[in-house]
């Protein structure tokens, strides 16, 4: 009898920010170890993409799972490049869902202004049409927040799911309460991607891109804080597929 091969899921870190000295020896890139977890817990073989020379990672890599953070690292962009162009599952959380909604809107700007890198684009856009933006009420949602353990039920807030959405089909509802941590929000959107996730106080929770057989999907809550597998098993059980 055959055994059947766990999927593999390259885990994108978040890079050290404090390194204004430009040291190497105190670069770092960390990785938090709840979203490892998650996935084997979902029957996945989790891997950390420790360079940004990604590609050497893709023939690897069945899945891409692109954590929480500080600061978007535009060379994992080529992560969601390879899961559009060869149909491989992607999952952001948190920055992650930011990164992903933030390069697909790139990508169909630069669609309508072929001459321009997605680099140039980005810069041209920042300020006048951010693609993220910080919230109000002190930089955080209107609800408690909190990463502590003991008080974790206390940040739990609702999100309502949209009809025949992904997100809805993954939970089996149309109503959940998670646990949001994020200072920043997606600001706006592709025209290709679906808005399928709305916090109570109108924050964008989740999106999703399923065109041409692709399977991206980003959430700003943060799952693993919580026990909550649903989304890592969609992701793996998918890259069995």
């Amino acid at each position: 009898m055959i055994k059947e091969s766990k999927p593999i899921i390259g885990i994108l870190p978040t890079f050290n920010l404090t390194n204004e000295e430009n040291d190497p020896y105190l670069d770092t890139a960390r990785f938090v170890t709840m979203y490892s977890e998650r996935i084997t817990e979902a029957g996945g073989i989790p891997i950390g993409i420790l360079n940004e020379n990604v590609e050497e990672y893709f023939s690897i890599c069945d899945g891409y799972l692109w954590c929480g953070g500080e600061k978007i690292n535009s060379s994992f962009n080529t992560c969601i490049l390879d899961a559009l162009k060869n149909g491989k599952p992607f999952l952001g959380i948190c920055m992650g869902a930011q990164a992903l909604s933030t390069y697909l809107t790139m990508l169909e700007e630069q669609e309508k202004e072929n001459t321009k890198t997605l680099e140039e684009i980005y810069q041209e856009n920042k300020k006048e049409k951010p693609y993220i933006k910080t919230l109000e009420e002190g930089n955080f949602h209107n609800h408690y927040v909190t990463k502590e353990k003991e008080s974790i039920e206390q940040a739990m807030h609702k999100v309502f799911l949209k009809e025949n959405s992904l997100i809805a089909s993954i939970y089996g509802k149309r109503e959940i309460s998670v646990v949001s941590l994020h200072k920043m929000a997606i600001a706006r959107t592709s025209s290709a991607v679906f808005v399928s996730g709305i916090s109570e106080d109108s924050v964008v929770e989740a999106i999703e891109y399923t065109k041409n057989h692709a399977a991206l999907l980003g959430i700003m809550w943060h799952p693993e804080v919580i026990g909550d597998t649903k989304p890592f098993l969609w992701l793996v059980s998918l890259c069995k597929k």
